[in-house]
């Protein structure tokens, strides 16, 4: 069974706006205080928060 996730959370809010404020996967680890690895596949094609 698929894991249920709220996207609509601050944490995940907060990504959004650091990656369309231009800031690197890195950096909004860092400011999130999750792995880099994290935000990589919430990005990715398929991920949580995919473009």
């Amino acid at each position: 069974m698929a894991k249920s996730v709220d996207i609509k959370n601050e944490k995940y809010q907060n990504a959004i706006r650091l990656k369309y404020g231009d800031f690197t996967y890195l950096e909004i680890a860092r400011m999130l205080k999750v792995s880099h690895v994290s935000v990589k596949r919430w990005f990715r094609s398929d991920g949580l928060l995919k473009d």
